[in-house]
């Protein structure tokens, strides 16, 4: 755990619920995972058992004796519903991803920082629409759920929880549209038969081109962070090889942009391969944000980001 929980910073609402865990770092199939922990008896707690839940006061000293976390439980009789951003944070910087940004300014909750100091959680009052939860390893949740809580408030957030029906409700439509008559499917003839290096040549010389030649070269300046450049080179790869993700990424890895992150975290680029299949293209930030006139209001423009577009994958 990176980040240490200030325990006086936690919410009042939350507080008044007797729905808290603490939670221990476990490595499942080789990944890290939190596992609740039932601070009465030392066993796993169950997200659908509130006997096994117990009350803050009791998670704090438990936490301090076994130097781990706590976390809060979400269930059906509380007014609450969270928003959980992952990997959408600078930990050396502070600075949140375009994506993340918006979803935060949207809500204007109680956010804080999670225990890896790399995303965020937003916690409000109010109910999620019926459907889809989950969106490119993010989700949305409002029971059978528990959330890590480290009371590590970004300033501009609120110190409590507020009331933001509206708005959770307008972040579930953005996020999962009610379905629309499919428009007829658009084939984009893929030279498969060419070889990587014709591929690349013939990309650099598209119309499109610079833009390819600046992305290859590793330039990302266009772009509001590196990960949207690497979004951007995907989805003009895809044009000229298909849905072939072993082929994407392996041409892939022979650009300027291939980084660490690439080669070591296959989430990522199953994340990012993904989206390009879904027709999400990031655009350069000299394009105008995609922003709701109704919600570019002067009192959340301190959140207002710039970005392209926000696909569930």
């Amino acid at each position: 755990m990176n980040v240490s929980c200030d325990y006086a910073a936690i919410p009042a609402a939350l507080r008044e619920h007797d729905q808290w865990v603490a939670w221990k770092p476990v490595r499942r199939e080789g990944k890290p995972t939190k596992v609740p922990v039932n601070v009465r008896n030392s066993k796993q707690a169950k997200t659908d058992d509130p006997a096994t839940w117990a009350t803050l006061e009791e998670a704090i000293p438990y936490a301090r004796r076994h130097q781990c976390g706590v976390g809060y439980v979400f269930a059906a009789g509380d007014p609450f519903a969270g928003v959980d951003l992952d990997d959408c944070l600078d930990p050396a910087t502070g600075a949140l991803a375009d994506w993340a940004a918006f979803v935060v300014w949207l809500l204007d909750g109680y956010t804080e920082v999670s225990p890896s100091g790399r995303g965020v959680k937003v916690i409000v009052r109010g109910a999620l629409p019926p459907g889809r939860r989950g969106w490119g390893g993010n989700g949305l949740y409002e029971s059978h759920r528990y959330f890590t809580i480290t009371g590590q408030r970004l300033p501009a957030s609120p110190p409590d929880i507020p009331d933001r029906a509206e708005q959770i409700a307008q972040l579930h439509r953005l996020l999962f549209p009610p379905a629309r008559p499919a428009p007829p499917v658009r084939h984009i003839p893929a030279p498969l038969s060419l070889t990587d290096d014709e591929v690349i040549a013939r990309a650099g010389e598209a119309a499109n081109g610079a833009k390819f030649r600046a992305l290859w070269a590793g330039d990302s300046s266009a772009y509001g962070s590196q990960s949207e450049a690497d979004a951007a080179l995907v989805s003009l790869l895809r044009f000229w090889v298909g849905d072939d993700e072993a082929r994407i990424d392996a041409i892939f890895r022979r650009s300027g942009l291939c980084r660490g992150k690439w080669e070591e975290r296959a989430d990522y680029r199953r994340r990012t391969i993904a989206l390009a299949a879904d027709g999400a293209v990031y655009e350069p930030r000299s394009r105008e944000p995609l922003l709701l006139p109704a919600l570019a209001t002067p009192r959340r423009r301190r959140w207002a980001p710039r970005f392209s577009r926000m696909v569930a994958s």
